[in-house]
């Protein structure tokens, strides 16, 4: 009978420590650099406010980098009072550096605590019974990577396939990176123009995360409208050629901005000429598509209540 008593006290007991300040515990999850909010930093809720005991906190984040390569950018705190009543001053930025993610080892992370200046922010004057506060963390960086695919090329696209030595009608994606935009597949076309050129039409689908935009690499950080542009390479490794891709707004720059994203995927054309290898009618080669981005994405808390004292009320 002890234990049958002591049961249901030890399983309450665990319950309040596993519910003890991890309700804003809470991260992204789109690739690329992930950000999450760290306990202990801010409460769940601001107890017993009044004048003479103003709500004070710290808040804690960590990035992880999940890319092959290194990750640059800026982590930004703000939150939702007007700056007159304290907290964070307009929003506060740090620059960061994190390495890129090596085989077979875990992603690099960083953590990073504001202020800075190790102190922390204190919400003053607030107007009576104010409900409470949010905060918004924001994080902008550059995504440079390639998708590597096989493709098979044939100088008389006519030969039926079993006399080739591979499909010229399948590509096949080999390697890519986890990153808030990705290449789900590739579907070609390829025709013959000449004794050695092929055409080539590539229709890609691009799949990007739910959570975030695509911004130029020079908007990135700025305040106000942003241009939503990604660069997008296509080549052929041991085949000389050169590839268009359409629609595009010059300069290799496509828009992956909301207007044109059906669900989460944006559909495009990649048009180019090859000069085949003379060596051999029928091989393999390595499709490469390589895309610049810069990419911004934002992470709110819940909503921390002010609970105020009874005299105040």
């Amino acid at each position: 009978m002890r234990y049958v008593l002591l049961l249901p006290i030890f399983l309450v007991f665990i319950v309040a420590c596993t519910n003890f300040g991890n309700r804003n515990d809470q991260g992204t999850n789109v690739g690329g650099v992930d950000m999450r909010f760290l306990s202990g930093y801010f409460p769940d809720s601001f107890k017993n406010v009044n004048a003479n005991n103003p709500p004070t906190f710290r808040v804690g984040l960590e990035l992880v980098n999940k890319m092959d390569m290194d990750a640059t950018g800026k982590i930004c705190v703000r939150d939702t009072p007007a700056d007159s009543f304290g907290g964070i001053p307009q929003r506060e930025c740090h620059d960061f550096f994190i390495g890129g993610k090596e085989e077979g080892l875990l992603a690099d992370k960083e953590r990073f605590i504001f202020p800075s200046n190790g102190g922390s922010y204190e919400y003053n004057e607030l107007p009576s019974l104010t409900e409470g506060t949010q905060i918004i963390a924001s994080l902008s960086y550059k995504v440079d990577t390639v998708v590597r695919a096989s493709i098979c090329l044939n100088k008389d696209p006519s030969t039926p396939v079993e006399d080739l030595i591979c499909d010229p009608n399948i590509v096949k994606i080999i390697s890519k990176e986890v990153v808030p935009v990705t290449v789900t597949s590739i579907e070609p076309n390829i025709y013959s123009t000449g004794e050695d050129t092929n055409s080539v039409n590539l229709k890609i689908k691009l799949k990007k995360a739910a959570q975030g935009e695509v911004v130029h690499v020079d908007d990135l950080g700025m305040m106000g409208a942003k241009r939503s542009l990604l660069w997008i390479d296509v080549n052929i490794e041991g085949t000389p050629g050169e590839f268009t891709c359409i629609p595009n707004e010059g300069d290799k720059f496509i828009r992956m901005d909301n207007a044109v994203i059906k669900g989460d995927t944006r559909d495009i054309e990649c048009n180019g000429q090859i000069t085949l290898n003379n060596e051999n009618p029928n091989y393999k080669d390595t499709l490469t598509i390589r895309l610049i981005y810069g990419y911004e994405i934002e992470q709110s808390s819940n909503e921390i209540p002010f609970e105020w004292r009874e005299d105040v009320r």
